[in-house]
């Protein structure tokens, strides 16, 4: 079975402290998941902002990533 490209984009609290791991079990979360169903992870993105906020920096990098590699 051919592999799929996919990509991570991950986001967290505002405060770093409260959510000092939350990138972290994030991460190894999206990384189960991609090995599960046979997808390589080519590109990573993290936001500390509000979800809230549609203007996130990596949030619309990741949405471009996505868009011009068909992840």
């Amino acid at each position: 079975m051919k592999k799929r490209i996919g990509i991570q984009y991950r986001r967290a609290s505002t405060n770093q402290e409260l959510q000092k791991n939350s990138l972290d079990i994030q991460d190894h979360s999206n990384r189960n998941f991609a090995e599960s169903n046979n997808i390589e992870l080519i590109g990573s993105f993290e936001d500390y902002a509000s979800g809230s906020d549609d203007d996130r920096v990596e949030f619309n990098k990741a949405l471009s990533y996505a868009r011009k590699h068909a992840c």
